[in-house]
Parts: structure tokens; C-alpha cells; sequence
């Protein structure tokens, strides 16, 4: 408060209320902000208004983006998204239309964070943010054990005959001709675990990728098959495996084959 010339007195103006929100995420579970996570495979998120101040519902537009850590291993950063607040039986709120997915837009296995912010559409650009937040997900899970797994590989000759290694392959070193057939197999894989298998020919064409069949006594497999043009007749190579889960690489092995080809 202060005085004016004519003595009149002068009353500070009040300043409006502020807005007033929070983030709300949900993984099957409530996940709290910095606190441990376990991830399904998908991910709900919302800003719930505790107080609009002196704005309406119609004046703000909420936004929320997802920020991957710095270690992350999605293939690209998520995009954001943003729209309008909705007055829901919940109370006022801007909540996702699709959920955040697994592989997606998060990691099962990995920490990252969720930027969230309402902003007035009709101030400036350097003042439309009225709130903001950062929600940090410490997603986290436990490391799988080291898996039991080998690694065989087999070829139908021309006379019907099967060649593996390990096993007579190493002795009868066939000329390939055809479609060379190798299986990664685990003994035992871990229930609830997602593994990720690659099985290729050392330096040549790219590896077949994919998840970690089960059989119905719980083994796991995986299958790849290889043609001729990627081995290469009349040469010697190697057959790579390796088993990943939970981010982690959990086996690796490997298979030297070699060909006798008289000139």
C-alpha cells in the first residue's frame, strides 16, 4: 500500500489465482513420480486440475510428452500430444485418447519422464505456459538370470542324409547347397520374461531377429534358416546366437562350419 499526491490511497492489485494441477499416471498399478515402477504394456496417463483459478475449462489446452532417458533404446523419441480439457465425472481433466505403448513409446525396463503443462492459447508465446510439470517414471526391472541355451544347426543333403553340428558336420564338412536350418534352444527360460533372439552368419547379410518361442513342455526355441547366397558355398563361416532379455544379453554362442569342396 502506499499514498498518491492528492493522499488518496492506493490498494495493490491482486494477482489471480494460479492454476493448480497434478499428473496422474497408471500401469495397472498407480505409478508415483520417482518412485520404483513395474510397467505393463501399456501406460495411462492424465493432468487432473485442482484449480482452473480464473480460467475456464474451455480456455486452456493440456499437453503431455514423453522424454526417454539417456540411455534409452527406443528406436525413435515419442511425439507429444496435447487438446482440450474435458469436464469428466472425475473432475476437470486432460487424459491421453490411446495409451502410452511398450516398444513404443517407453521401455518396460527403462527410466524416462513425462513432461506435462496447460497452456493459454491466447498470451504470447512466452507466457502461455500457467502450469507445468515433471513426472519422472523409475521404471526398473529385475535382471533375468544367465540362461542354459545351445546352439545346432542341420542340412538335408542331396541323398537325404541330415549333417549337423554339432555332430557329423564336423567330420563329413559338406558342400551347402541349400538351406542351411539352426536353432537356438533354452532349457529353461524364466515365466513372465521376454526374450529377444538373433541368430545370423558372422559378417554376412543382417540376423533374424525375434521373440523366444515355447514349446508346450516350456523350453524355449528359435528357428532360422539360411540360403546359399548368405553362407556362401565352398567357404567356411560362422553361425552366431545370442539371447537378450530385460535389456540384458544373457548368452551368446557361436558354430564354425566348414565345407569341402574338391576342385
Amino acid at each position: 500500500m502506499g499514498l498518491c499526491a492528492s493522499g488518496l490511497t492506493l490498494r495493490a492489485a491482486h494477482a489471480a489465482p494460479p492454476v493448480k494441477a497434478h499428473l496422474t499416471c497408471m500401469s495397472g498399478d498407480p505409478v508415483k513420480s520417482g518412485k520404483p515402477a513395474t510397467l505393463t504394456d501399456e501406460l495411462w496417463c492424465s493432468i487432473d486440475i485442482d484449480s482452473l483459478g480464473a480460467y475456464k475449462v474451455g480456455d486452456l489446452v493440456g499437453a503431455l510428452m514423453v522424454v526417454p532417458g539417456p540411455k534409452s533404446t527406443l528406436a525413435q523419441a515419442p511425439e507429444g500430444t496435447s487438446g482440450a480439457l474435458a469436464d469428466t465425472q472425475d473432475g476437470v481433466e486432460y487424459r491421453l485418447n490411446d495409451p502410452y505403448l511398450v516398444d513404443k513409446h517407453f521401455k518396460k525396463c527403462e527410466p524416462f519422464t513425462i513432461n506435462a503443462a496447460l497452456t493459454d492459447p491466447s498470451q504470447a508465446a512466452d507466457a502461455m505456459v500457467v502450469w507445468s510439470a515433471t513426472f519422472k517414471v523409475n521404471a526398473a526391472c529385475k535382471k533375468p538370470k544367465k540362461l542354459a541355451a545351445s546352439l545346432e544347426c542341420s542340412y538335408t543333403a542331396q541323398d537325404g542324409s541330415v549333417i549337423r553340428w554339432p555332430g557329423n558336420g564336423a567330420k563329413v564338412k559338406p558342400r551347402l547347397e541349400g538351406t542351411l536350418g539352426c536353432t537356438v534352444e533354452v532349457r529353461k527360460p524364466e515365466p513372465g520374461v521376454t526374450y529377444e533372439v538373433s541368430l545370423g552368419i558372422g559378417g554376412k547379410g543382417t540376423p533374424t531377429r525375434g521373440a523366444l518361442s515355447r514349446d508346450e513342455a516350456g523350453a524355449g526355441f528359435f528357428l532360422a534358416t539360411f540360403e546359399a547366397d548368405v553362407y556362401e558355398s565352398c567357404s567356411r563361416f560362422t553361425v552366431e546366437g545370442t539371447v537378450n532379455g530385460g535389456g540384458v544379453a544373457l548368452w551368446a554362442g557361436k558354430l564354425s562350419i566348414e565345407q569341402d569342396c574338391p576342385d
